[in-house]
């Protein structure tokens, strides 16, 4: 099932051929270039079962505009696991590529993340932006959607920045249609995803102080204190759930 979700996305971009690198990558590229720490070298070395280089967006692979040095290219990799996925494993492998990339990351389910690049303190180096990560994709209509969107011809293409905000805002799309149920929808406007994008942050707070709130309210023992706490979880949801009105 992974594997062919796996397949299923990369074929979807309806690639040319010199886009396609199909290369393994090996961990100590990782350890070398992501995981300076040694419970990173460890991680990498324990939790990942292969490294696919699957394919590059670049200038000379699919005649679009690059944006150096932020953008000068894609790729676009695969993760197979050791196990379940750790947010941590995640981010070394966004941090040793100097390019924006896209994961895609197989193991009890398949996710997908990016993250963007800006140049950092020292005017010299790409920083790692903030990363976004998808819902899991299964076979339902939602997942076949965001698929179906990966393809080029669908993509922005006034340079590469561009079309790896559209990859995000498709992301951001995917993980609205989870939350409300509804349709996997792509907006009109730049100004429109970028309302969304807030809405989504503001829902991850406020489902996050929910969630806190609920478990301290089921792990009182006192009466009163875990009544007080179970009306406070209650108001929390009804917030977030207003939230969630605005990504509908």
């Amino acid at each position: 099932m992974a594997s062919d979700l796996v397949a299923a996305i990369i074929n979807a971009f309806g690639l040319p051929p010199e886009a396609r690198v199909d290369r393994r990558i090996a961990k100590t590229v990782l350890i070398d270039h992501g995981a300076t720490r040694k419970a990173d070298a460890k991680l990498v070395d324990e939790g990942i079962a292969r490294l696919d280089w699957l394919a590059e967006l670049s200038t000379p692979t699919i005649a679009i505009t690059a944006n150096p040095p932020t953008v000068p290219a894609i790729n676009i990799l695969a993760l197979t696991l050791n196990g379940t996925a750790k947010a941590r494993l995640v981010e070394i492998i966004h941090r040793a590529i100097p390019a924006p990339i896209m994961l895609i990351t197989a193991g009890d389910a398949v996710t997908i993340s990016l993250a963007t690049r800006h140049i950092g303190e020292d005017g010299r180096t790409l920083a790692l932006g903030p990363m976004i990560a998808s819902p899991t994709l299964t076979a339902d209509a939602q997942s076949r959607a965001f698929i179906a969107s990966l393809a080029m011809v669908a993509l922005p293409r006034t340079d590469l920045a561009a079309l790896y905000d559209g990859l995000i805002e498709r992301v951001e799309a995917f993980n609205a249609a989870r939350i409300t149920g509804g349709a996997f929808r792509l907006l009109a406007s730049s100004e429109a995803a970028a309302a969304r994008r807030q809405a989504l942050a503001d829902w991850r707070l406020a489902d996050a102080e929910w969630q806190s709130a609920a478990r301290a309210a089921k792990a009182e023992k006192r009466l009163r204190e875990a009544v007080a706490l179970g009306e406070k979880a209650r108001v929390l949801k009804q917030k977030r759930d207003s939230v969630s009105n605005l990504l509908a």
